[in-house]
C-alpha cells in the first residue's frame, strides 16, 4: 500500500473557518497526501464558536475542555512535540509563530528534515513597532521554508521579516463561500428598503465601536437616515456601548444579538445593506469576506487589511478613516438612499470575494509546499 506523505495544520483552536481551510485541503489533495488538523485546544481563550462538523481530514485535539491560558507552557510545548513527532513524515504548517512552543516545535522539526511552514496576516501598522522588538520577531522566523500570507501589506510584512518575497503566497484568510451562502436560502428575497446596518465584532477598544455609535447618531439625526443598526457579538465593553447609545438617544434604533454561531451571524448579514468595520487595529477581518461573499457592501478603515486586495472605494464599498464619524455617516447615508449604487456595489462585491474561497487557500498551499497541482 502506497504510503502518502501527511500535511499538517496547527492552530491554537478551529472555528468554522479553520475548518473549511483544512477541508479544501483534504479535498485538492487527495490520493496524494494525507491532510491533519491538529488543534491545540478544543476552547478558544476569544471567541464562542461551536463546530460540529470535522469532514474530510484527520483531527487531533491535544487538549481537550480547556483554552491557552488554563496550560502553561511546558505541557503545551511536550504535547505538540510528541503529537508532531508520532504523526511522521510530514509537511508541517503551523500558526501562531510568536509562541516559543511553536517555535521550538518548528525548530526542531526542521532538525528533523521535515518541511515547516508559517501562515500569519500581520502587517506593519497594526501596532507601533520597534527595531528590537522586529529583530527578535526575524529570529523566530528562522525555522520556515516559506509562508502563506493574504497579499498586500501582510505580505510586505512577512518579506520584512525574512521569508523571500518569492516564498510568500496568498491567500491565507479565506472560508467556503459556498457554506456562507447557504444563508440566502433562508429567503427568495430581501427587499432594499429593509435592510440595516450590520456591525460583528467583538466589543473590545480596537474595534472602534463608540466611533460607529457616533457615525450611526449622526446618520440618523443630522442626515434624516431611517435605518437601524444591528450589533452582533460580546465583550468587555457591551455594558458601556449600550449606556453610550442611550446617551446618544439611538439606542431604541439598535438591536444587540449577543455572540452569534456562523450560520446565524451570514443570515443577518445577508439581510443588511452594509457591514461596518473601522477598526483602529485589524490584522484582515474575515467577516468582510462573509459580507462581501452575501452581496452586502462593506465600510472599513484603513486598518482593516481586508481592504487591501478586497475593497476597492467607491466600487463595493467605502474607505473612511477610523476617526471620522462624519465621512462613515455620510457613506451609511449614501447605501441606504441610493439602491442603483447599492445594487452595483452589491454585484461587484459578490464577485470580488471568489477569490477568497478556501478552494484557493488549497492552491496557495500546494504552491507553497512545492505541488503544483497533486490531482
Amino acid at each position: 500500500m502506497r504510503e502518502f506523505t501527511k500535511l499538517v495544520f496547527v492552530w491554537d483552536n478551529f472555528g468554522p473557518m479553520h475548518v473549511d481551510r483544512i477541508s479544501a485541503c483534504a479535498k485538492y489533495f487527495h490520493g496524494s497526501m494525507n491532510v491533519v488538523g491538529v488543534e491545540m485546544f478544543s476552547k478558544s481563550s476569544t471567541y464562542e464558536w461551536k463546530v460540529d462538523d470535522f469532514g474530510g481530514f484527520d483531527k487531533i485535539t491535544l487538549f481537550e475542555n480547556l483554552d491557552f491560558n488554563q496550560v502553561g507552557f511546558f505541557r503545551r510545548f511536550f504535547r505538540l512535540f510528541i503529537r508532531l513527532f508520532f504523526i511522521g513524515k510530514s509537511k508541517v504548517v503551523f500558526c501562531h509563530y510568536e509562541r516559543a512552543e511553536v517555535f521550538l516545535c518548528a525548530l526542531i522539526m526542521r532538525f528533523m528534515l521535515r518541511d515547516v511552514y508559517l501562515m500569519n496576516v500581520s502587517k506593519f501598522d497594526d501596532v507601533p513597532r520597534s527595531r528590537w522588538r522586529e529583530l527578535a520577531k526575524s529570529f523566530f522566523y528562522l525555522p520556515y521554508k516559506a509562508g502563506i500570507t493574504s497579499g498586500g501589506r501582510t505580505s510586505m510584512y512577512m518579506s520584512f521579516l525574512g521569508i523571500p518575497q518569492d516564498k510568500i503566497f496568498a491567500p491565507y484568510n479565506s472560508l467556503s463561500l459556498a457554506r456562507v451562502r447557504l444563508a440566502l436560502s433562508t429567503f427568495e428575497d430581501f427587499d432594499y428598503l429593509n435592510r440595516d446596518f450590520v456591525v460583528v465584532s467583538r466589543f473590545v477598544k480596537k474595534k472602534n465601536l463608540f466611533t460607529v455609535l457616533d457615525a450611526f447618531s449622526k446618520y440618523r439625526f443630522q442626515l434624516g437616515g431611517q435605518r437601524r443598526l444591528k450589533m452582533i457579538g460580546s465583550g468587555e465593553l457591551e455594558l458601556d456601548l449600550k449606556n453610550y447609545a442611550s446617551k446618544l438617544a439611538v439606542d431604541k434604533y439598535i438591536d444587540w444579538f449577543g455572540f452569534l454561531q456562523s450560520d446565524e451571524v451570514a443570515i443577518h448579514v445577508a439581510k443588511s445593506v452594509a457591514l461596518i468595520l473601522i477598526s483602529t487595529e485589524e490584522q484582515f477581518g474575515n467577516v468582510v469576506i462573509e459580507s462581501m461573499a452575501l452581496g452586502v457592501p462593506c465600510l472599513v478603515s484603513p486598518e482593516v487589511g481586508a481592504r487591501d486586495i478586497l475593497i476597492k472605494s467607491g466600487v463595493n464599498g467605502f474607505v473612511v478613516e477610523s476617526n471620522n464619524s462624519l465621512g462613515l455617516a455620510f457613506f451609511m447615508n449614501i447605501l441606504s438612499s441610493d439602491y442603483s449604487t447599492w445594487r452595483r456595489m452589491s454585484i461587484d462585491a459578490c464577485n470580488a470575494a471568489e477569490y477568497f474561497d478556501s478552494s484557493n487557500f488549497a492552491v496557495g498551499i500546494a504552491k507553497m509546499i512545492g505541488v503544483e497541482d497533486p490531482r
